[in-house]
């Protein structure tokens, strides 16, 4: 497969996309009488420059071209509701045409009411290239371009115990194909969660969960397993804040060395909210735990960010995002890890109805892993979107 060719899922993955969504239509609920059916849309038109795409010591700069469009189909009834969005992007570099890419997503969000119990249905599947890849360095890298296909499925179950308690089970599926050996390794994670949260007043709640991980491809295999649990509170009208934590322990096999390894760590979750006014707001999110990557290995990430949002003027919005990532094997010390930062400004502008004008500045930074070098670039983008109104199809 050359870049700038069509993505197409592989015959599992689209038949496993079309189970999905026929699921997701068995459940909803007769008579179509008591169901209301919507759709909606947007298309895009976007450019973007960037001084150092590949944010490496290449720096390769070029402006790009992005056209879009998306479509979102709902189904809704007093018990139960479909989504099902699909969205396509066509990216054109002026000069660096290796990193064109046409670009497909899909997306399915499902649920239903059976009596104490609400089952759910997520799926997606993605068709994009590792040009996307801003953090996962540690495989193959963003000027590679190279083909990605992405599944995953997360079928979630709730059910009201008490009036003040809550248990679940969440499942999830993800397989992650590079077609035609395109230089990424295959690999596949399955990950599984008991949770149990309890209302312990108006404006406090406790969560738990233990959750049993599962990760291989063909050079590692990972297994872990965490427990944590935390309190999620309303401390003033104007603050939220929620955190998670407890141990995690992992055990991973090296297929191509035969070796074993060994790691105790900590699984951390925070975030937080602040209304400054009515029309201002902060907010903030710490996350560490397990993630996969294209590398065919387990990582260990850290995650810290922070967004400011304001309403500058009727219809005018300005929003400003921070974002701090590290990277690491699970196998090291922390001297083989990668560091990103990236800080963002947005303004948007509905200039009128269901048409949005959006600016943005982007600057990131780079500290590649096992180097002594850092790096830095800087991008400028611009864009217009027309999102319709939702259509009442059938009500």
């Amino acid at each position: 497969m050359t870049n700038g060719e069509p993505l197409r899922p592989e015959s599992g993955g689209a038949l496993a996309l079309a189970g999905i969504v026929l699921f997701g239509v068995l459940a909803i609920p007769q008579p179509a009488s008591a169901q209301e059916w919507t759709a909606s849309g947007s298309v895009g038109q976007s450019f973007r420059y960037e001084d150092n795409i590949g944010l490496n010591e290449f720096e390769i700069d070029d402006m790009n071209s992005s056209t879009s469009g998306s479509v979102e189909l709902g189904v809704r009834s007093p018990t139960a509701f479909i989504n099902l969005g699909a969205e396509i992007d066509f990216v054109r570099y002026f000069r660096e045409t290796d990193l064109d890419s046409n670009e497909a997503y899909v997306d399915l969000n499902s649920g239903v009411q059976v009596g104490r119990s609400r089952f759910g249905l997520g799926a997606e599947a993605v068709f994009d290239t590792t040009r996307r890849s801003q953090f996962d360095d540690l495989g193959v890298g963003i000027l590679a371009n190279k083909p990605r296909n992405t599944f995953s499925i997360s079928p979630t179950w709730d059910y009201q115990w008490t009036p003040t308690d809550v248990v679940g089970l969440f499942l999830n599926a993800r397989l992650e194909r590079f077609p035609n050996e395109s230089g990424g390794l295959n690999n596949e994670s399955y990950t599984g969660s008991g949770t149990y949260s309890k209302q312990l007043t108006p404006l406090t709640s406790f969560q738990s969960a233990v959750t049993y991980g599962y990760y291989t491809s063909e050079v590692t295999e990972t297994n872990g397993v965490s427990v944590v649990g935390g309190l999620d509170m309303q401390i003033t009208p104007r603050w939220r804040a929620g955190l998670l934590i407890g141990p995690r322990f992992t055990h991973s096999e090296d297929k191509i060395n035969d070796t074993e390894s060994d790691n105790v760590g900590v699984t951390l979750s925070a975030d937080t909210r602040y209304d400054l006014t009515p029309y201002s707001s902060i907010s903030g999110q710490f996350e560490n735990g397990l993630v996969p990557s294209s590398s065919g290995e387990a990582q260990r990430f850290t995650s810290v960010r922070g967004i400011y949002r304001h309403e500058l003027l009727p219809k005018v919005f300005f929003d400003a995002s921070a974002r701090f990532d590290t990277r690491e094997r699970l196998d090291t010390d922390g001297s083989d890890s990668r560091e990103n930062i990236r800080v963002s400004p947005r303004i948007r502008w509905q200039f009128v109805d269901d048409w949005e004008l959006t600016g943005l500045y982007e600057f990131k930074w780079n500290s590649p892993a096992g180097g002594d070098e850092t790096f830095t670039s800087n991008a400028f983008f611009v864009g217009l979107t027309y999102r319709s109104p939702r259509w009442f199809v059938w009500r």
